[in-house]
């Protein structure tokens, strides 16, 4: 069986090679840009993304072979219609790919990639979509969309806040309330970090290295959460009951993700203190001198705190074993 796989990989990848040769020859010969600059940093993301959530370069490798293959069906002629443009299709082949691999990723990956939650990351996430909801002067009660949307707001933030500094019991329904909050966000935060982002299709209309920079770290910080996006589309999607699914099976396997993919363990006030002053001294700051966008301001401290908490605790302890040792 394993010796058949390989065969098929070898035949999957020797296709996809010469596709890739012709592709080219015609792109050249067309002058046709095959890989928009934007869409190649937002896949360089992908990459980085998927390779850290793998660690196995190899199973990314499979995943992308199997993705451009896939992708490859975009060059089969369209039914009724008598004219076929190459061109076109050649520039549909990298959106094609991108989609095709993130669904790929995403089924092979699934428990990689469903993040294991805790009280922490709904709090970093809930005071996250407080600064991005006074970014776009949604927190209000000036309309009634925007009431509704400022009382749920401050319910579920209140009670990831109050999970995150208070023992409370942790129940399967307090799991699922919180991973369905913190769902909702990334999702929520995500769609308007991709409209956002169609402003900047071209990197013509910007001069200088600077805005040039700000622009590819957006696309960058995207590549990353796109998956976390499409997965996050999912989940979501699985808990509206569908006429298909008669016995509810996908429902409530989804919901199994939901609470069963939030720790138990509680999280050290401290920490939560520590990520309620880390986000309010990066969200604070960027409100003030507005050098990055609301959006990629959020990615890079979600992103990033977790990293710093984790240096934090590891030189805490690392001072406390040499503090014994010269005891």
């Amino acid at each position: 069986m394993k010796q058949l796989l390989n065969i098929g990989i070898k035949i999957i990848g020797i296709i996809c090679l010469i596709a890739t040769i012709i592709i080219a020859i015609i792109a050249y010969t067309h002058k046709i840009e095959i890989l928009p600059t934007y869409l190649a940093i937002i896949f360089c993301g992908i990459l980085f993304e998927s390779y850290r959530i793998s660690k196995e370069s190899k199973s990314i490798l499979y995943v992308l072979l199997c993705a451009y293959f896939i992708s490859l069906i975009v060059f089969f002629p369209n039914e009724g219609k008598g004219v076929y443009h190459i061109e076109e299709k050649i520039k549909r082949l990298p959106y094609v790919l991108c989609f095709s691999y993130l669904i790929i990723l995403i089924a092979s990956h699934k428990k990689r990639i469903i993040p294991r939650l805790t009280e922490g990351v709904t709090l970093l996430l809930s005071v996250s979509f407080i600064y991005w909801l006074l970014g776009k002067q949604l927190l209000n009660f000036e309309t009634w969309y925007s009431s509704i949307i400022t009382i749920v707001t401050l319910l579920f933030s209140l009670i990831s806040v109050i999970n995150g500094l208070f023992l409370v019991e942790f129940s399967k329904l307090n799991r699922l309330i919180l991973s369905i909050w913190s769902t909702i966000i990334v999702f929520v935060i995500g769609v308007d970090n991709f409209i956002d982002l169609m402003n900047y299709v071209s990197f013509d209309h910007h001069h200088g290295f600077s805005d040039t920079f700000k622009i590819a770290i957006q696309y960058f910080l995207f590549g990353m959460s796109s998956i976390y996006l499409v997965q996050n589309f999912f989940l979501l999607l699985l808990l509206v009951p569908s006429k298909e699914d008669k016995d509810n099976i996908l429902f409530y396997e989804n919901i199994g993700d939901h609470y069963g993919r939030y720790s138990e363990s509680q999280v050290k006030r401290l920490f939560s203190i520590f990520c309620i002053i880390y986000c309010f001294v990066f969200f604070y700051l960027n409100h003030k001198i507005k050098i990055l966008p609301v959006n990629t301001i959020i990615w890079i401290v979600t992103f990033t705190f977790p990293i710093v908490l984790n240096i934090m605790i590891k030189i805490n302890d690392k001072i406390r074993k040499s503090k014994s040792i010269d005891f």
